[in-house]
């Protein structure tokens, strides 16, 4: 039959990037990848043929290319679990300072017994502690300045009983 090939040309036959594709199990974008890296292949004008050779250097190009990016892949396991861990450790030493940052506060708060009265932008604020309470409060204005001396005076007057 016309048209046909020989036996020993049937392997010799290229194929296109779309079967290679096909051929080595990925889409065609990551072939165009792998091809930049490892251009196992033979043009033929704008197109790009490959023989069985090729085929075969791209497999072993790729495995390689696994076995390095397995490998990466576990260091960068490795190092984010390390960062974790780090970012742990800065973590609950943070929260121990911060701890013991308000246990301060509370006992300065709980020595003190006084009260302040002061403007702000839209009204009055009280600010202080009597006994272990922390007192801010906001009185806006109108009105506020003697809602807030009358508040003081409140406070006062309990701390008192």
């Amino acid at each position: 039959m016309p048209g046909e090939l020989p036996a020993w040309a049937q392997e010799l036959v290229p194929i296109t990037h779309d079967d290679a594709a096909k051929v080595l199990g990925v889409n065609k974008w990551q072939l165009y990848e792998l091809l930049r890296e490892h251009p196992h292949y033979e043009t033929r004008g704008r197109k790009r043929l490959f023989y069985p050779e090729h085929i075969k250097a791209l497999r072993e190009a790729t495995a390689v290319d696994m076995r390095d990016r397995e490998a990466a892949a576990m260091g960068r396991r490795a190092w984010k679990q390390a960062k974790a861990s780090e970012r742990l450790v800065e973590t609950q030493r943070r929260d121990r300072e911060r701890v013991s940052e308000r246990v301060q506060k509370v006992n300065e708060l709980a020595r003190c017994n006084t009260l302040a009265m002061e403007p702000y932008d839209r009204g009055w604020l009280v600010k202080g502690c009597v006994g272990k309470v922390r007192v801010r409060k906001r009185f806006p204005d109108p009105g506020g300045q003697e809602a807030a001396a009358l508040y003081i005076r409140d406070l006062v007057e309990a701390t008192r009983h």
